[in-house]
């Protein structure tokens, strides 16, 4: 059985250290309670802050926040989810990151739909990935994604199961 955690915390604007701090925090409490995965928000990392400064905390998809969670996988034995902005061309990606229990790259999702009052700051994505993780196959909608029917039937083509 895949027990999962879902993570409700408060992701601050700008503040990397606080919000890896909790995703340790919170990962710990997780594997204490027996999850074989624990899922955050998204933009964990970073925050949500429609600016142009969200440039500012975006950051490469092996940059520090993305291999401190790998370190904390590895250690805990755990996967883990967390939301980040990402480096992008001209801007960043609204992006989510899916870590394997070994601390590996599990898969890496940039949000498709972008609302409009967003899309000044963070570009859209294409792909439409399904990833193998704890022995099931993942996908991954954020927010406004979960209104668009061509992505979420997309995901069922490819027989994601969660």
């Amino acid at each position: 059985m895949l027990k999962i955690a879902l993570a409700q915390v408060f992701c601050p604007w700008n503040d990397r250290e606080t919000s890896l701090a909790l995703i340790d925090s919170r990962t710990r409490q997780a594997a204490d309670q027996g999850a074989s995965l624990v899922l955050f928000p998204e933009l964990t990392v970073g925050g949500i802050l429609k600016s142009q400064a969200v440039a500012e905390v975006a950051e490469p998809a092996d940059g520090q926040s993305v291999n401190v969670v790998s370190r904390l996988a590895r250690e805990l034995e755990i996967a883990i989810g967390f939301g980040f902005s990402e480096c992008g061309g001209v801007r960043p990606f609204n992006s989510y990151c899916l870590i394997d229990s070994s601390g590996g790259l599990a898969g890496l999702y940039r949000k498709n739909s972008i609302p409009k009052l967003e899309i000044p700051f963070w570009a859209p994505g294409c792909e439409k990935p399904v990833f193998e993780l704890c022995g099931r196959r993942m996908a991954v909608a954020i927010c406004w994604d979960a209104t668009r029917r061509d992505l979420l039937a997309s995901y069922a083509a490819a027989d994601a199961e969660i």
